[in-house]
């Protein structure tokens, strides 16, 4: 149990620090709520990226609701 929260802090921490420092200077804004909604998982996956790159808190209730709509067995689709 300890083992995972240590691995799961020591993501995240990385995640973070790996958001600021990819910033570049010219870098356009991409909408984060189309990639949310979207049906293929790697642009969600994008979106959930850039609300963390951004630290955007305004999409946290979506991401939570996916999260609890989530169905492990639809996965492989």
């Amino acid at each position: 149990m300890v083992r995972s929260k240590l691995g799961i802090a020591l993501i995240a921490t990385l995640l973070f620090a790996s958001c600021a420092f990819n910033q570049p200077t010219s870098r356009r804004t991409v909408p984060i709520e189309p990639l949310l909604r979207n049906s293929d998982p790697r642009l969600v996956a994008l979106g959930a990226w850039e609300v963390l790159c951004r630290q955007d808190d305004t999409f946290i209730p979506l991401l939570q609701s996916m999260v609890e709509q989530w169905d492990p067995a639809q996965k492989h689709r």
